[in-house]
């Protein structure tokens, strides 16, 4: 049986080598290749938005959680966390199903936004994290629910990762849950834009992607 001595040595020299590891980790060189706009945006670029869109913050809807971190990790399990005025983005991805992607979506309806969102992100990932090439996905569809148009919201998009100088580029997302119209439009507009490729996204079960060929096929035939 240790010592209580060398018990706390070896717990002492185990969370060293954890920091050492981790450390490490944080300054390796890594590639994203598969990131989501609307899922990576900072706790201050959200917040700063709040008060102009009359959003609350969820810190205040839910004080028992500390960070906004916290909330989210939780808000993924209990939809009943976020909150009930997002309709308007419920809709847009062609389902009332309630998340994180539709309640961030709410600071992303300006190209000065998705610009801004964009060269933020860019810029933490390569700072903070060490990453040297990212690919970075995004629905042009679900940003305009303020009247942008999706060609516009692109542009927005590609002039804030150009601005940062990270190697990579903006994948043009089709929304599985939305008609075969908005499949052909995405395809068109990621084949005659500087985006780096078209994929598809959302919501998976019932909407499988035999409905898709046509419009997944425009999109590899193109020559971009």
């Amino acid at each position: 049986m240790p010592s209580a001595a060398a018990f706390s040595a070896a717990t002492s020299l185990a969370a060293d080598k954890a920091s050492e590891i981790a450390s490490l980790a944080r300054r390796l060189p890594k590639a994203e290749l598969h990131l989501h706009l609307d899922g990576s945006l900072s706790d201050a670029f959200c917040t700063e938005r709040m008060p102009a869109l009359g959003v609350v913050s969820p810190l205040v809807r839910h004080p028992r959680f500390a960070t906004f971190s916290e909330w989210a990790v939780a808000a993924k399990s209990d939809p009943g966390l976020l909150s009930d005025d997002m309709m308007s983005c419920r809709h847009a991805a062609g389902n009332d199903k309630l998340n994180l992607f539709n309640w961030a979506n709410q600071f992303l309806q300006t190209e000065a936004d998705l610009e801004a969102a964009t060269a933020e992100l860019c810029s933490r990932l390569a700072s903070d994290h060490a990453v040297v090439y990212c690919e970075l996905r995004f629905c042009p569809t679900l940003h305009t629910l303020r009247g942008l148009s999706e060609a516009s919201a692109l542009e927005a998009v590609l002039r804030g990762f150009a601005s940062v100088g990270l190697p990579g580029g903006v994948i043009v997302c089709a929304l599985r849950t939305l008609a075969p119209e908005h499949w052909a439009a995405m395809a068109a507009l990621a084949a005659d834009s500087a985006a780096v490729g078209f994929d598809v996204a959302g919501f998976e079960p019932g909407f499988g992607l035999e409905p898709m060929r046509e419009a997944i096929s425009a999109g590899v035939a193109s020559p971009g």
